[in-house]
């Protein structure tokens, strides 16, 4: 009873935590796939997942599957046997962990592949990069973690508890890696001299009393790790507070709020670039009652945990958008992020049409508004005031006064939409914006791979 109230008490913070934004949600991108590996977002923002195998008895998959964001599914690279864990580099080439041929093989964006190391005995599953280029990757068997510098020298950086083969590893920007345990809830925290000591631990579940992790993934400030014990997603922060964040603990594929999703034999686990989605592969099967060597692998889904919706305002919005449905429409927007403050001048409101009527009360002008006001995540609430008076290059007086009200939200570097409502004149509307520039520096900002 008292583990049901704390995971129905975690449930609701939560909800709780998202409950001022776009809520939480879990959807379904893909099914019907054999990969039962780790997670890779790529440079494209197509999701890589590696293959396993059909059990844990036969690490055998020699395939990485890509799933694009609509859902296309492909294979991408092959030769492998027993791919799981996975990291992209910056230049946009995959290391695949290939277990039982103790290697790992850097795949080109091409697909063409080429043994990077060797000798990674034990079973070589998680990968993480370091700020140096220097590779890392766990074996499960030795309880240990391998540091493949960039010229291919392999030697252990850390071991011992309480690592218990550590599955998934990840890095943060100061190069701590952290590693989950397959055989428990431990997550350890590796300083940069190979220390290593205890993080948080994530509760077992129906499935696997003694707790056990998938992969995990940092961004956001913070760690994102699935529980194949439990079939839920857990945030945990760098001090070690543990927030349950999607899944109910029951075994299925259900979507939707994340206190009632649920998951199955969850896996592998990436994060987009915007820092906006979890991606997250898992089993098929709902059959047996525990992780056994014989219990089916594949085939899987791939989820996703959607953390916000749109894209977080940034000083690259700052410039021109304009209304491409009515030409002259437009805007000029600066964001301010030191006080959270939007200001956007409205310059070219235009009135009914010289020598016409039409209904609206408008006048046979041009006007200019300004709007201000605070933003959060990818929305901006505004007031619009209206300034009239003044003199060109003269010392004058002007009377500024509000005339409605207005809400910004930006769905992507390159899509925003304006809904305002107008106290006098009285009128309301919505319109669609686009950048009169290259989304260039948003998305750079924003952390998104930009094609070049």
């Amino acid at each position: 009873m008292r583990q049901i109230l704390r995971t129905t008490a975690l449930l609701l913070a939560a909800t709780a935590a998202f409950s001022g934004g776009a809520q939480v949600r879990v959807e379904t991108l893909a099914t019907g796939f054999d990969a039962s590996g780790d997670v890779s977002v790529g440079p494209q923002g197509n999701i890589y997942v590696g293959n396993y195998g059909s059990t844990l008895n036969d690490s055998t998959g020699s395939t990485v599957t890509r799933i694009t964001l609509d859902g296309q599914i492909s294979i991408f690279a092959t030769g492998f046997s027993g791919a799981s864990g996975n990291v992209f580099d910056a230049q946009g080439n995959l290391y695949q962990s290939s277990i039982r041929t103790a290697q790992v093989i850097r795949v080109a964006p091409d697909g063409g592949t080429e043994v990077y190391a060797s000798g990674i005995s034990g079973g070589v599953i998680g990968l993480a990069f370091d700020s140096q280029g220097n590779l890392y990757a766990n074996s499960c068997g030795e309880n240990r973690i391998y540091r493949i510098t960039p010229d291919r020298q392999v030697s252990v950086f850390a071991s011992g508890p309480p690592l218990s083969c550590p599955n998934g590893l990840t890095s943060d920007p100061d190069d701590n890696l952290y590693a989950v345990n397959f055989d428990n809830g431990v997550i350890s925290r590796i300083d940069t001299q190979g220390n290593v000591s205890l993080l948080a631990r994530t509760p077992g579940g129906s499935f696997r009393s003694g707790g056990g992790h998938g992969h995990v993934t940092f961004g956001n400030g913070v760690i994102y790790t699935v529980s194949n014990a439990s079939g839920q997603v857990y945030e945990v922060s760098l001090d070690g507070t543990t927030r349950l964040l999607a899944g109910s603990g029951a075994r299925g594929h259900a979507d939707g709020d994340p206190a009632t999703a649920s998951f199955q034999m969850p896996n592998g686990i990436d994060l987009s670039a915007d820092g906006r989605r979890l991606y997250i592969n898992e089993s098929e099967s709902l059959s047996g009652t525990g992780l056994t060597g014989t219990y089916p692998l594949t085939p899987n889904r791939l989820r996703v945990v959607v953390l916000s919706e749109g894209q977080a305002i940034n000083p690259g919005m700052s410039g021109g958008w304009f209304d491409s449905d009515n030409p002259g429409q437009g805007f000029l927007f600066d964001v301010v992020p030191s006080t959270q403050t939007f200001f956007a001048a409205w310059f070219t409101f235009r009135g009914d049409p010289p020598g016409k009527d039409m209904g609206k009360g408008m006048g046979n002008d041009h006007r200019w508004y300004t709007l201000q006001g605070s933003y959060a995540e990818s929305a901006a609430d505004l007031q619009i005031f209206s300034t009239t008076g003044g003199l060109f290059d003269e010392a004058s007086e002007t009377a500024t006064v509000t005339v409605g009200s207005a809400t910004l939200t930006f769905d992507s570097c390159e899509q925003a939409r304006l809904s305002y409502q107008l106290d006098s004149p009285a009128r309301s509307g919505t319109i669609a914006l686009s950048p009169l520039v290259s989304p260039t520096l948003c998305l750079d900002q924003a952390g998104i791979p930009v094609s070049r």
